[in-house]
């Protein structure tokens, strides 16, 4: 620790020089994986980050945030509680850095703020495909290194001792590509077609076998409702009721999980693909074409982006340029459309089809997954 806060203010050195560092000495990171700029820097408002913790100065804060649950995702949320609501205890037998070092490294941090103003400003994606790349050799993100080219974020972050991917691709050349992809093969008429009719044979095949699970339900239903009347029927008749206690516990519990099982069967079963689906893709791909042609950049993003899952960038052997595939919506529709053009084998198409998974990158009422068949592992396409 007193080895990052000197470096960082007395030497000047960057997180992400310093992280760099520490992995190439093989020194482990407190989270037990390779250190990063993130791991230095955290976020000085919640107090996170090696540069951040007050612990190593022998400060303790407790109250420092707030979790709330979001009403619409049901999912729990920090929320940063005002300083005043802070407690502070002081525990100086766990300080471990000077306080000149502690107040050296402020004075660094709040310089370089007011250098780059709002450092939140800039996290929003700026370019059609940010927060959609990702590096085949180590995992990590892509990102712009400089004004007009895209890196792998740990080659440059964390090192070569974690990843060695040096190569960059132009942001022009890569948007193209994929841009390139949507007007040559996007949604033809016939792939709407089997999409649709797969969707409806797909519903079909539920609706059977729900049907049918719930008949044989409605018979034990019945049965359940028969044997009770005859145990109830007994204990009249004077059979002493210790006797047929059990099996009538028995009979009264399978008749309440049978009830509740059969309210559930009742609803609508759980689409595969969604029903608006066709309609969902041609309307956007109309709307995208024509903000591409109108070149309307933000509302072609807004397009792009929803059909993309994540674009997997992986060097090539022996050779500059890199190797890209595409995972998502766009992937499965891209794949089927390139590979059958003429829809002439229509059985052979299907048969993909059904072997096929798309994932819906929309945030419906659920998330629900498009799925057009049997298989669940993901589909790509190279671009």
């Amino acid at each position: 620790m007193r080895r990052i806060f000197h470096e960082y203010a007395h030497e000047n050195k960057s997180p992400k020089a310093i992280a760099s560092d520490l992995n190439k000495d093989g020194i482990p990171c407190p989270s037990g994986k390779a250190w990063g700029q993130s791991t230095i820097n955290g976020n000085r408002k919640r107090g996170t980050g090696i540069l951040n913790n007050h612990l190593y100065i022998g400060e303790l804060i407790w109250n420092r945030q707030r979790m709330l649950k979001d009403p619409q995702t049901g999912k729990r949320i920090s929320r940063i509680n005002n300083e005043s609501e802070w407690i502070r205890q002081n525990v100086p037998d766990l300080r471990i850095v000077e306080q000149e070092l502690w107040d050296a490294a402020k004075t660094r941090q709040t310089l370089l703020d007011k250098r780059s103003g709002n450092m939140g400003a800039h996290k929003r994606p700026q370019h059609l495909l940010s927060g959609l790349l990702v590096c085949g050799q180590c995992g990590s993100g892509y990102a712009m290194v400089n004004a007009e080219r895209y890196g792998c974020s740990a080659a440059r972050n964390k090192g070569e001792s974690v990843c060695a991917n040096k190569k960059t691709i132009k942001r022009g050349e890569l948007e193209s590509k994929v841009l390139d992809a949507l007007k040559s093969h996007l949604m033809q008429d016939e792939l709407v077609e089997v999409f649709c009719e797969e969707y409806a044979r797909h519903m079909n095949s539920l609706r059977s076998a729900q049907n049918a699970a719930l008949a044989r339900n409605e018979a034990e239903a019945t049965q359940l409702t028969k044997d009770k009347e005859n145990i109830i029927q007994a204990i009249k008749d004077g059979v002493p009721a210790s006797m047929i206690k059990d099996e009538l516990v028995r009979v009264s519990t399978r008749q309440d999980a049978l009830a509740e099982l059969m309210k559930a069967q009742s609803a609508e079963p759980q689409p595969l693909i969604h029903p608006t689906m066709a309609r969902r893709y041609r309307k956007e791909v109309a709307a995208l074409h024509k903000a591409l042609g109108d070149q309307q950049g933000g509302e072609a993003k807004e397009h792009v982006r929803a059909l993309i899952e994540k674009i997997v960038l992986t060097p090539k052997k022996g050779r500059e340029d890199l190797a890209l595939d595409l995972y998502g919506d766009l992937a499965g529709i891209l794949k089927i459309a390139s590979e059958n053009k003429s829809m002439k084998n229509k059985a052979d198409f299907i048969k993909k089809l059904e072997a096929m998974t798309v994932n819906d990158n929309h945030n419906f009422e659920r998330s629900i997954q498009l799925v057009a068949g049997a298989g669940f592992e993901p589909t790509t396409f190279g671009l």
